[in-house]
């Protein structure tokens, strides 16, 4: 895949979709994800969220997430999803 990365892929992607400029921009955006390879978009982005299987990883991690759903995969990933819409039971 060369050197593309999910970060640099994704600034790509907020650059030309919505013409945000690199790290002023970042507060407008929440990232989820689970695992190392998430690490640096946990760094870059101070809305930065994790399901629950991150947590075995929760040592080698420099960067951890923010916050972390009580639950791993799809469900907490709906946690996450219901608290961003305000949703109070599930």
């Amino acid at each position: 895949f060369g050197s593309f990365n999910k970060l640099s892929m994704t600034n790509t992607l907020l650059k030309d979709l919505f013409g945000y400029t690199g790290s002023t921009d970042y507060g407008k955006v929440a990232f989820i994800g689970d695992s190392l390879n998430d690490e640096p978009m946990w760094s870059a982005f101070e809305n930065s969220f994790a399901v629950a299987n991150v947590l075995q990883f929760q040592n080698q991690l420099k960067f951890p997430p923010q916050y972390v759903s009580p639950s791993p995969g799809g469900k907490g990933f709906r946690e996450f999803a219901n608290h961003l819409l305000g949703v109070t039971s599930y």
